[in-house]
């Protein structure tokens, strides 16, 4: 007797893929989660692929379920978005991308912008003893405005801080660590950024903080889906330390440009680490929302890094 044969149905596109927009100036691009928008009958896996009607305008790219779109022109255009089971069955979604951006936003010749932290301030080691200067004119972007700076140390028993012009100079008093805030100041408003500074014996072998390298960083889920990010790839250590890794909400998303700064809608996020390691995401109300993630190596120096999390709607069903 012939055995019982079932044959393979298709894969299903659900719901419609919002447009995925780089919607304001300067803004990031977006990667998509296409995932969620598919599914199979069968419970076969489905690979995804991605194309652009317009590759003069949009650069698409699947990885890791994501579709990543990067604007590389003017206007917008079609992604396509192809799923295929392991027969070879397909289905297809189809949405809108591009930069619908208004361009550099008008500003009015009396508005002077507060100064903008355009690199983080790396955290540092300190031997006991040990006087450091960091320059922080590299740290901040005036706007051809003179910065003026200010620091303190929340722990001065440990770390002493003074600034003259624009060099701070840190101290070594003790073992232990503290938090310095720089705060720099033009007509326009003042910005202030934070680092990490552990003092160590005199002794202890040099250590530098991790960096940041970089991730592909607003990421558009619908609400109810989630996934989970490897942060080890984005992450760098100068002495080939093992790092250890925490998430959190970040601070708000916004605009900057006109007379003011724009929040755009706040949303949620669930956030964790597992115990492995990864960060797991799960969109729970829509809007956008900034997820700071934070490594440190052994010896408690920091480096943040993050993304974007833009929350769609639901999945219609």
């Amino acid at each position: 007797m012939a055995p019982f044969l079932v044959g393979n149905r298709v894969p299903t596109a659900l719901g419609e893929i919002p447009p995925a927009y780089r919607d304001w100036t300067h803004a990031p691009s977006p990667a998509v989660a296409v995932w969620p928008y598919f599914e199979d009958p069968d419970g076969d896996s489905l690979t995804f692929i991605a194309t652009t009607d317009d590759p003069e305008v949009l650069d698409v790219r699947v990885v890791d379920g994501f579709v990543e779109v990067d604007a590389i022109g003017s206007g917008v255009a079609m992604v396509t978005v192809t799923a295929t089971d392991t027969r070879g069955s397909t289905a297809r979604h189809t949405f809108e991308s591009g930069d619908i951006g208004p361009g550099a936003p008008l500003r009015p010749p009396s508005y002077v912008p507060p100064p903008d932290p355009k690199v983080p301030i790396p955290s540092l080691q300190l031997l006991r003893g040990q006087s450091v200067e960091v320059d922080l004119g590299g740290y901040f972007e005036g706007y051809r405005h003179q910065l003026s700076f200010e620091a303190t140390s929340s722990s001065p028993d440990s770390v002493e801080v003074s600034v003259s012009d624009s060099t701070l100079t840190l101290e070594g008093v003790d073992l232990g660590w503290a938090l310095v805030h720089v705060t720099a100041t033009t007509p326009g408003g003042s910005t202030t950024q934070e680092f990490k500074v552990v003092v160590d014996p005199p002794m202890a072998r040099s250590n530098s903080a991790p960096s940041f390298e970089g991730i592909h960083y607003r990421r558009v889920i619908p609400q109810g889906a989630w996934f989970s990010l490897d942060p080890s790839p984005y992450f760098a250590d100068p002495e080939g330390d093992a790092l250890t890794y925490t998430a959190e909400r970040g601070s708000p998303v916004v605009i900057r440009g006109g007379e003011r700064d724009i929040l755009v809608p706040p949303g949620a996020v669930q956030i964790r680490v597992t115990s492995r390691g990864r960060i797991a995401l799960t969109g729970t109300r829509p809007g956008f929302v900034r997820v700071r993630i934070t490594a440190t190596d052994p010896g408690g120096l920091p480096v943040n890094g993050g993304l974007i999390v833009e929350v769609t709607p639901p999945v219609r069903r």
